[in-house]
C-alpha cells in the first residue's frame, strides 16, 4: 500500500471513530452585588467504539448416568439442558464525553482571561476575591491548596491587583516557582 493511500485510509477511519463539536455557553451570577458574567467553551468529543452483545441461549448436553458403579452395566443416556450467556455478535455504540473550560469571567469593566484556571469567587468588605486554581496541577475547584498553582484577584471596582502562589505557603505578587501559563485580567473603559 502506498504512504499516500495509507494516510487517505487513517484520516478516513479516524473521522469515522471519532469527531469533536464545539460550543460557546455564556452564564451570569451575582455575589455580594458584584454581577459576574462567564464563558465557557465546551467540547463534545463523540466516539464510536464495537460493543459485544450477549443473550442467553440454551445448551443440551448429552452425558451417560450409571447406577451400579463400578461394572455401569446399566448406563442410560441422558440429556440436559442449561442456560448460559453467549456471545451472538457486535453493535457499534455511539458515546459522547464533554470537557468544559472557562475562557474569561466579566466583572463590571474587568475581564479576568482564566483559561486553564477555575475560579471561586467572594466578597471581602467593598472588594470581591476571585480564587484561582489550575486545571493542570491542580483540581480546578477554585481552592487553593498545597501544591496547586494557584491565582488571587481582588477586584475592587475598577482595579484589580493579582497575587499568585505555588510552593510558596502565601499569596505573592510574583512567586518565582510558578510553572504554568498565568491567568491575566484587564480593565476596559
Amino acid at each position: 500500500m502506498s504512504k499516500k493511500l495509507f494516510v487517505i485510509v487513517s484520516v478516513s477511519l479516524f473521522f469515522l471513530v471519532s469527531f469533536v463539536v464545539a460550543a460557546n455557553f455564556m452564564s451570569s451570577r451575582s455575589v455580594g452585588g458584584y454581577n459576574i458574567t462567564s464563558s465557557e467553551r465546551c467540547f463534545d468529543q463523540v466516539s464510536y467504539h464495537e460493543e459485544a452483545i450477549y443473550s442467553p441461549c440454551n445448551t443440551t448436553i448429552t452425558k451417560s448416568v450409571c447406577s451400579d458403579a463400578p461394572l455401569n452395566t446399566s448406563c442410560l443416556n441422558v440429556q440436559e439442558t442449561f442456560t448460559q450467556r453467549c456471545h451472538m455478535g457486535f453493535r457499534n455504540v455511539e458515546r459522547v464525553s464533554r470537557s468544559c473550560r472557562k475562557e474569561f469571567y466579566d466583572v463590571g469593566n474587568v475581564r479576568l482571561n482564566v483559561d486553564g484556571y477555575n475560579c471561586a469567587f467572594n466578597r471581602s468588605g467593598r472588594k470581591l476575591v476571585a480564587m484561582c486554581d489550575s486545571v493542570y496541577d491542580g483540581n480546578g475547584d477554585g481552592v487553593c491548596q498545597s501544591g496547586e498553582s494557584c491565582q488571587k484577584f481582588v477586584i475592587n471596582g475598577d482595579s484589580v491587583q493579582k497575587f499568585e502562589k505555588n510552593s510558596l505557603n502565601d499569596f505573592v505578587e510574583n512567586d518565582e516557582f510558578f510553572a504554568v501559563q498565568k491567568a491575566s485580567s484587564e480593565v476596559s473603559q
